[in-house]
C-alpha cells in the first residue's frame, strides 16, 4: 500500500496498531477497535449527561401541565361561582 511505502521511505515510526487504523481510515471501514470506545465513550455521555436533561425536561413538563390543569380547575370554579 501506498502509506506502508511512505512509512518505509521516510523511516517514520508508526506503531502497527496506529498504522491499521489510519489505513481504516482511508478505507473507510469501521473495523478498528477505535470504534468499540467511541461507542462506549457515547454510551457514557448519553449517561451522564442526557440523561439527567431527559429527566429534567420531563419534570419540567409535568410541573408545567400541573400548573396549566389547576388554572383551568381554578377558572372552571370562578364561572361558577
Amino acid at each position: 500500500m501506498m502509506l506502508d511505502a511512505l512509512v518505509r521511505e521516510n523511516a517514520v515510526y508508526i506503531a502497527p496498531a496506529d498504522l491499521a487504523f489510519v489505513k481504516d481510515l482511508i478505507a473507510g471501514e469501521p473495523r478498528h477497535t477505535a470504534a468499540r470506545y467511541v461507542s462506549l465513550f457515547m454510551r457514557l455521555f448519553a449517561w451522564f449527561f442526557m440523561f439527567p436533561l431527559v429527566h429534567v425536561l420531563f419534570y419540567l413538563q409535568v410541573w408545567v401541565f400541573l400548573y396549566f390543569f389547576c388554572l383551568r380547575i381554578l377558572l372552571v370554579v370562578h364561572e361558577q361561582g
